[in-house]
């Protein structure tokens, strides 16, 4: 799954058991997919600017949603760590890790910047140097 494809559809429950799909926010909204663990010393590194960007972008328009790729990950320790840590944005539970194999994660944390057509715009496990620019972009309205 690279830029410039349609990112593939998912339904995922979040950590109280309520499910997302993907597809609801097409033609809606921008997303940046977060795949992540609470045992992965990089992805704790990047929830601040992750929230920080959720803090910018959520009031126009961007839906940040971290998604847990529940290996070596149980449920439990990741509720609780959403618990202590707070972090404002959704968070999907990937119990069978189906999404993740299906987007070909295999470093984490993995974001993808996904446009209001459902398109891949952004690809990487670090957040691009432009990512401001990006989302500025992805939110101004369609003319």
């Amino acid at each position: 799954i690279m830029t410039g494809q349609r990112a593939p559809d998912f339904t995922l429950d979040d950590l109280g058991g309520k499910p997302f799909t993907l597809s609801d926010l097409r033609n809606k909204k921008p997303a940046l997919l977060i795949f992540w663990a609470t045992w992965c010393p990089a992805c704790l590194q990047a929830i601040p600017s992750f929230a920080e960007l959720h803090a910018k972008y959520s009031p126009k328009g961007l839906e940040i949603i971290a998604i847990n790729i529940a290996s070596n990950d149980p449920l439990p320790r990741v509720q609780q760590f959403q618990e202590k840590t707070k972090m404002p944005y959704r968070i999907l539970y990937d119990a069978r890790t189906d999404v993740s194999r299906m987007y070909g994660v295999f470093g984490i944390p993995t974001s993808l910047l996904i446009d209001r057509d459902g398109i891949i715009q952004y690809r990487g496990n670090v957040l691009p140097p432009n990512m401001g620019q990006l989302l500025n972009k992805l939110l101004a309205p369609a003319s």
